[in-house]
């Protein structure tokens, strides 16, 4: 039996929550590479990659689960920013 998916807004919840983790850690990330070195700290600057491959990941599940929606109504769900502008780039 196949699992179902998420609900639109828990994709926008979770897309909200990622976002706003990622913007965080980044620049948390980037103070301690700054600090001690990006060579020595090379994995806590890949987390945020990580992030973004979870946010991506989930964009194509959302896309997959709403193919009958505008592609307008879906693109900013994970990788919109806080005023809903796209942010996309990552």
């Amino acid at each position: 039996m196949k699992k179902k998916g998420l609900t639109l807004d828990q994709h926008k919840d979770i897309g909200a929550r990622l976002g706003a983790i990622r913007d965080e850690y980044q620049e948390l990330a980037i103070l301690i590479a700054n600090t001690y070195g990006k060579t020595k700290h090379v994995k806590t600057l890949k987390i945020v990659d990580e992030i973004d491959n979870v946010r991506s990941n989930l964009e194509s599940e959302l896309f997959n689960e709403y193919q009958g929606m505008a592609d307008e109504d879906l693109t900013n769900v994970y990788y919109g920013n806080r005023s809903g502008k796209k942010e996309r780039g990552a």
